[in-house]
């Protein structure tokens, strides 16, 4: 059966397990998942979001727990972050295009791309199959929010709308709101809990007016086929400003990059030039980036942007 090591794992561990997951909706999506499977088993959990870098590692390793659930996390491109922890005690549950099979390293390391290479499949999606094959029931929706939202799936306008208010959550009130969906998740019964609970619409309606006034002061300027664009505001909406200038702009690369305390974050569209491969090879030496080919992020010092988008322009090129 597929997926049997990871449902036996699921299955067995005990203790306090700690999920570990990317600070997006996929992300908690998976991690809901994860922690609705174990709650039903009666295993306590913790939980931490983060994006993928060091330091979100680092912070992870700080974190008292007996095993880690590692989802949506692409760290089979860093493997030397994974020497922090126990490799008998974690899995690693991602869907992003491979670097190192970290099986072969030693790791329980789930990937659909390990025999889909060329499919684009959630983690929430690979998550859902996991945690239906261990004996969760009823979470579908989960899954089906998560794959949306990481647009591996197309929607209704309900499981759109729900997507929406995750992603708005992260971007007005941070990534630890991520943490607090995702453990209300576990003991929803639908989407509508999320979708009707005041707590979590207001920060979309926020969102939206901030997207609006972005994606005006974007078009002021000429639009090329690559466009590099620096986001001045005070919502982490790098990755939903990105992928909304897409939207509008299917056929151009779309670059935005966000300036803070001396780094730089960068969240890029694009429909023909592989972004993930160029962002991880144009961060060589001054930071981390990666991805998927249509979207992808990086993080760099902000000294080193200058190289990092000559680096970019001429990988384009080639």
């Amino acid at each position: 059966m597929k997926y049997d090591k990871a449902v036996d794992f699921l299955r067995k561990i005990d203790g306090n397990v700690g999920i570990f997951f990317h600070d997006d909706t996929d992300g908690a999506c998976s991690a809901a998942l994860i922690n609705s499977l174990l709650k039903q088993r009666g295993v306590r959990t913790t939980l931490a979001t983060g994006p993928i870098d060091k330091e979100s590692f680092k912070s992870f390793k700080w974190i008292k727990v007996d095993y880690i659930v590692f989802t949506d996390l692409a760290i089979d491109q860093y493997p030397d972050w994974l020497e922090m922890f126990d490799k008998e005690k974690i899995i690693i549950i991602d869907h992003h295009p491979i670097h190192n099979d970290l099986n072969k390293m030693g790791y329980l390391y789930v990937n659909s791309r390990l025999t889909e290479p060329d499919k684009y499949i959630s983690a929430s999606q690979i998550c859902l199959d996991i945690c239906k094959k261990a004996g969760l029931e009823g979470k579908e929706w989960i899954g089906k929010v998560g794959a949306v939202g990481d647009r591996a799936l197309e929607g209704t306008p309900e499981e759109e709308k729900v997507a929406e208010i995750i992603s708005a959550n992260k971007s007005i009130r941070g990534p630890d709101s991520l943490i607090k969906i995702a453990k209300f998740m576990t003991t929803a019964n639908s989407m509508d809990d999320i979708m009707y609970t005041t707590e979590y619409q207001k920060p979309l309606e926020l969102m939206e007016g901030e997207l609006e006034r972005q994606i005006t002061n974007f078009e002021r300027n000429e639009i090329e086929d690559i466009n590099f664009f620096e986001f001045r505001g005070n919502y982490s909406i790098l990755s939903v400003l990105s992928s909304s200038l897409f939207d509008k702009y299917p056929n151009k690369t779309i670059i935005v990059y966000r300036i803070n305390e001396g780094y730089i974050k960068i969240s890029g569209r694009s429909p023909n030039h592989d972004l993930g491969t160029i962002f991880a090879k144009a961060t060589e030496g001054i930071g981390n980036g990666g991805g998927h080919p249509k979207a992808a992020g990086a993080k760099i010092k902000e000294k080193d942007f200058e190289k990092f988008k000559k680096r970019v322009m001429e990988l384009i090129r080639k």
